[in-house]
Protein backbone atom coordinates (compact mmCIF):
# COMPACT_ATOMS: atom_id res chain seq x y z
CA UNK A 1 0.00 0.00 0.00
CA UNK A 2 1.32 3.52 -1.04
CA UNK A 3 0.39 6.78 0.62
CA UNK A 4 0.71 9.95 -0.89
CA UNK A 5 0.38 11.48 2.65
CA UNK A 6 -0.01 11.04 5.78
CA UNK A 7 -1.16 13.66 8.56
CA UNK A 8 0.04 12.03 12.09
CA UNK A 9 -2.11 13.98 15.01
CA UNK A 10 -2.61 11.13 17.45
CA UNK A 11 -1.91 12.60 21.30
CA UNK A 12 -2.68 12.36 24.49
CA UNK A 13 -3.20 16.04 25.16
CA UNK A 14 -3.87 15.66 29.45
CA UNK A 15 -0.93 17.31 30.33
CA UNK A 16 -1.00 16.01 33.91
CA UNK A 17 -2.02 12.45 32.56
CA UNK A 18 1.21 12.32 30.35
CA UNK A 19 3.36 13.49 33.44
CA UNK A 20 1.42 10.33 35.51
CA UNK A 21 1.93 8.22 32.54
CA UNK A 22 5.25 8.50 30.76
CA UNK A 23 5.66 4.95 29.15
CA UNK A 24 2.31 5.69 27.04
CA UNK A 25 3.42 9.47 26.26
CA UNK A 26 6.68 8.36 24.82
CA UNK A 27 5.06 4.77 23.03
CA UNK A 28 2.26 7.23 21.46
CA UNK A 29 4.01 10.42 20.84
CA UNK A 30 7.52 8.75 19.60
CA UNK A 31 7.37 5.01 19.02
CA UNK A 32 4.44 5.39 17.07
CA UNK A 33 6.07 7.86 15.18
CA UNK A 34 8.86 6.31 14.31
CA UNK A 35 6.97 3.61 12.95
CA UNK A 36 4.59 5.54 10.79
CA UNK A 37 8.07 7.62 9.36
CA UNK A 38 9.87 4.65 8.90
CA UNK A 39 6.75 3.31 6.48
CA UNK A 40 6.31 7.00 5.24
CA UNK A 41 10.03 7.03 3.94
CA UNK A 42 9.26 3.43 2.34
CA UNK A 43 6.46 5.00 0.26
CA UNK A 44 8.45 8.35 -0.31
CA UNK A 45 5.00 10.29 0.78
CA UNK A 46 4.88 13.43 2.76
CA UNK A 47 4.41 13.04 6.50
CA UNK A 48 2.64 16.19 8.57
CA UNK A 49 3.12 15.70 11.90
CA UNK A 50 0.53 17.80 14.40
CA UNK A 51 2.69 19.19 17.33
CA UNK A 52 2.23 21.51 20.13
CA UNK A 53 2.96 24.73 21.12
CA UNK A 54 4.87 24.13 24.44
CA UNK A 55 7.63 23.16 23.23
CA UNK A 56 8.99 26.29 24.95
CA UNK A 57 9.77 27.22 28.43
CA UNK A 58 7.60 29.72 27.91
CA UNK A 59 10.01 32.43 29.38
CA UNK A 60 10.23 35.03 26.51
CA UNK A 61 8.30 37.58 26.45
CA UNK A 62 7.53 37.65 22.02
CA UNK A 63 5.83 34.95 20.14
CA UNK A 64 7.96 32.36 19.66
CA UNK A 65 9.42 30.93 16.13
CA UNK A 66 10.61 28.46 14.43
CA UNK A 67 14.66 29.26 15.49
CA UNK A 68 14.06 29.72 18.71
CA UNK A 69 15.22 27.37 21.52
CA UNK A 70 12.91 24.60 22.97
CA UNK A 71 12.84 23.67 26.57
CA UNK A 72 9.80 21.44 27.19
CA UNK A 73 8.67 22.15 30.97
CA UNK A 74 6.69 18.49 30.72
CA UNK A 75 6.48 15.05 30.09
CA UNK A 76 3.84 15.64 27.14
CA UNK A 77 5.95 18.52 25.37
CA UNK A 78 9.10 16.41 25.68
CA UNK A 79 7.67 13.29 24.00
CA UNK A 80 6.32 15.33 21.35
CA UNK A 81 9.23 16.88 21.11
CA UNK A 82 11.02 14.23 20.43
CA UNK A 83 8.39 13.13 17.77
CA UNK A 84 8.96 16.41 15.90
CA UNK A 85 12.55 15.13 15.57
CA UNK A 86 11.94 11.88 14.24
CA UNK A 87 9.59 13.73 11.59
CA UNK A 88 12.27 16.07 10.69
CA UNK A 89 14.99 13.78 10.15
CA UNK A 90 13.38 12.66 6.89
CA UNK A 91 13.78 14.52 3.77
CA UNK A 92 9.78 15.05 3.50
CA UNK A 93 9.10 15.47 6.81
CA UNK A 94 6.81 18.55 8.18
CA UNK A 95 5.77 19.35 11.77
CA UNK A 96 3.44 22.14 12.20
CA UNK A 97 3.37 23.24 16.17
CA UNK A 98 -0.33 24.36 16.85
CA UNK A 99 -3.12 25.19 19.29
CA UNK A 100 -6.35 24.12 18.23
CA UNK A 101 -9.86 24.66 19.04
CA UNK A 102 -12.78 22.74 18.03
CA UNK A 103 -15.40 20.20 19.25
CA UNK A 104 -14.94 16.95 19.81
CA UNK A 105 -16.66 13.78 19.49
CA UNK A 106 -18.83 12.42 22.25
CA UNK A 107 -17.54 11.88 25.60
CA UNK A 108 -14.94 13.76 24.87
CA UNK A 109 -14.74 17.85 26.07
CA UNK A 110 -12.25 20.30 24.76
CA UNK A 111 -10.93 23.34 26.65
CA UNK A 112 -12.98 25.42 24.12
CA UNK A 113 -16.40 23.07 24.74
CA UNK A 114 -15.82 23.29 28.78
CA UNK A 115 -15.28 27.47 28.45
CA UNK A 116 -18.21 27.79 26.22
CA UNK A 117 -20.36 25.40 28.80
CA UNK A 118 -20.03 26.56 31.31
CA UNK A 119 -20.32 30.22 30.32
CA UNK A 120 -23.59 28.94 29.25
CA UNK A 121 -24.64 27.55 32.31
CA UNK A 122 -23.27 31.02 33.96
CA UNK A 123 -21.37 29.03 36.46
CA UNK A 124 -18.11 30.05 37.93
CA UNK A 125 -14.83 29.93 36.31
CA UNK A 126 -11.33 30.93 36.67
CA UNK A 127 -8.81 31.54 34.29
CA UNK A 128 -5.42 32.40 33.63
CA UNK A 129 -4.45 36.24 33.19
CA UNK A 130 -0.38 35.38 32.85
CA UNK A 131 -0.86 32.10 30.31
CA UNK A 132 -0.55 33.22 26.58
CA UNK A 133 -1.40 31.26 23.69
CA UNK A 134 -2.59 31.40 19.85
CA UNK A 135 -5.09 29.31 19.55
CA UNK A 136 -6.45 28.29 15.87
CA UNK A 137 -9.77 26.72 14.95
CA UNK A 138 -9.64 23.41 13.87
CA UNK A 139 -10.80 23.80 10.34
CA UNK A 140 -8.95 26.50 9.53
CA UNK A 141 -5.72 23.96 10.11
CA UNK A 142 -7.61 21.58 7.93
CA UNK A 143 -7.88 24.18 5.27
CA UNK A 144 -3.91 25.14 5.87
CA UNK A 145 -3.31 21.21 5.49
CA UNK A 146 -4.93 21.24 2.69
CA UNK A 147 -2.43 23.94 0.90
CA UNK A 148 0.52 22.22 2.30
CA UNK A 149 -0.51 19.51 0.26
CA UNK A 150 -0.49 21.29 -3.01
CA UNK A 151 2.92 22.88 -1.68
CA UNK A 152 6.64 21.82 -2.28
CA UNK A 153 7.01 22.94 1.37
CA UNK A 154 8.70 20.56 4.17
CA UNK A 155 10.29 21.31 7.89
CA UNK A 156 9.26 22.62 10.90
CA UNK A 157 6.34 25.66 10.96
CA UNK A 158 4.37 27.42 13.32
CA UNK A 159 0.60 27.25 12.65
CA UNK A 160 -1.51 29.15 14.76
CA UNK A 161 -3.55 32.50 14.65
CA UNK A 162 -1.77 34.98 14.02
CA UNK A 163 -1.65 37.11 17.52
CA UNK A 164 -2.06 36.15 21.04
CA UNK A 165 -4.11 36.34 24.02
CA UNK A 166 -4.84 35.34 27.53
CA UNK A 167 -6.49 32.66 28.96
CA UNK A 168 -8.81 35.21 31.06
CA UNK A 169 -9.20 37.64 27.72
CA UNK A 170 -9.83 34.78 25.59
CA UNK A 171 -12.78 33.75 27.91
CA UNK A 172 -13.93 37.56 27.92
CA UNK A 173 -13.84 37.73 23.91
CA UNK A 174 -15.68 34.59 24.08
CA UNK A 175 -18.57 35.96 26.21
CA UNK A 176 -18.37 39.28 23.53
CA UNK A 177 -18.74 37.55 20.63
CA UNK A 178 -21.21 34.86 21.76
CA UNK A 179 -23.34 37.76 23.99
CA UNK A 180 -22.88 35.95 27.32
CA UNK A 181 -22.21 37.41 30.49
CA UNK A 182 -19.07 37.63 31.52
CA UNK A 183 -19.53 37.87 35.44
CA UNK A 184 -18.76 34.30 36.05
CA UNK A 185 -15.01 34.57 34.93
CA UNK A 186 -12.57 35.16 37.29
CA UNK A 187 -8.99 35.93 36.54
CA UNK A 188 -6.66 33.64 38.35
CA UNK A 189 -2.80 32.86 38.20
CA UNK A 190 -1.60 29.53 37.11
CA UNK A 191 1.36 30.16 39.79
CA UNK A 192 -1.56 29.33 42.72
CA UNK A 193 -2.53 25.88 40.46
CA UNK A 194 -1.50 22.68 41.79
CA UNK A 195 -0.65 20.93 38.57
CA UNK A 196 1.50 17.47 38.41
CA UNK A 197 3.30 19.00 35.06
CA UNK A 198 4.89 22.52 35.07
CA UNK A 199 3.40 24.66 32.54
CA UNK A 200 4.73 27.40 30.39
CA UNK A 201 3.26 30.65 30.53
CA UNK A 202 3.74 32.01 27.09
CA UNK A 203 2.92 29.93 24.69
CA UNK A 204 2.67 32.67 21.65
CA UNK A 205 3.44 31.63 18.30
CA UNK A 206 4.96 33.78 15.17
CA UNK A 207 3.48 32.60 12.19
CA UNK A 208 5.64 34.49 9.88
CA UNK A 209 7.24 31.45 7.84
CA UNK A 210 4.04 30.08 7.01
CA UNK A 211 2.61 32.98 6.06
CA UNK A 212 5.35 33.76 3.37
CA UNK A 213 6.12 29.98 2.19
CA UNK A 214 1.67 29.46 1.94
CA UNK A 215 1.52 32.99 0.81
CA UNK A 216 -1.37 32.89 3.55
CA UNK A 217 -2.91 35.12 6.19
CA UNK A 218 -3.29 33.32 8.94
CA UNK A 219 -6.37 34.40 10.94
CA UNK A 220 -6.33 36.23 14.51
CA UNK A 221 -7.61 34.67 17.64
CA UNK A 222 -10.95 36.67 16.95
CA UNK A 223 -11.42 35.40 13.58
CA UNK A 224 -10.93 31.79 15.09
CA UNK A 225 -13.59 32.37 18.23
CA UNK A 226 -15.98 33.77 15.06
CA UNK A 227 -15.39 30.36 12.69
CA UNK A 228 -16.36 28.90 16.38
CA UNK A 229 -19.61 30.54 16.85
CA UNK A 230 -20.89 30.06 12.42
CA UNK A 231 -20.03 26.34 13.83
CA UNK A 232 -22.05 26.46 16.95
CA UNK A 233 -24.84 28.20 15.40
CA UNK A 234 -24.93 25.79 12.22
CA UNK A 235 -24.78 22.39 14.27
CA UNK A 236 -26.52 23.11 17.43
Amino acid sequence: IKADAVIHCAAIVDVDFCEKNIDLANELHVETTRVISSYMQLSKGKLIYISTDSVFNGEKLEPYCETDKTDPLNAYAKTKLHGEEIVLSRDNGLVLRTNIIGWTKKDKTSFFEWLLKNLIEKKTINLFHDVYFSPLAVNELSLIIEKILSSQISGLYNCSSRDAISKYDFGLKICEIFNLSSLNIKSASVDIMNFKAARPKNMALDVTKISSDLEYNLPSVVDSIQSMKGQYIKHK
